[in-house]
């Protein structure tokens, strides 16, 4: 993108890149706001989001522990009572289930295909 007052193009920092892509990253945030509140053009965003694939933004996800939830007595997807499980819910509501003697590697190169990392 060409500055027009300039005729020079524009140069961003790798901090802004971070933090403008993390901002963006918040679910329910939109992108159009993120990109007029630090006067960019929405497209830009995206445009880094392709080319760096996430490597900018930290890659955490919030993690809640809490009880298992039973389904309805007779329903077909309720847990025995000697399961243990662990949900993974990625971006876009996607949700791995595992037992007990997941392979944590396995698990990983999962998530890099899920996620597109």
């Amino acid at each position: 993108m060409t500055d027009w007052r300039s005729g020079k193009r524009r140069q961003y920092t790798l901090e802004l890149k971070k933090q403008v892509l993390a901002e963006a990253a918040v679910p329910g945030t939109s992108v159009a706001l993120v990109a007029r509140r630090h006067g960019l053009n929405a497209n830009l965003i995206f445009n880094w989001r392709r080319r760096f694939g996430g490597n900018l933004v930290p890659a955490f996800a919030s993690v809640v522990v809490g009880p298992v939830l039973s389904a309805p007595s007779g329903s077909a997807a309720a847990p025995s009572a000697s399961s243990s499980r662990m949900a993974v819910v990625c971006h876009g509501g996607r949700r791995i289930e595992l037992g007990p003697d997941f392979d944590a590697s396995a698990l990983d190169r999962l998530l890099a295909v899920v996620e597109g990392r």
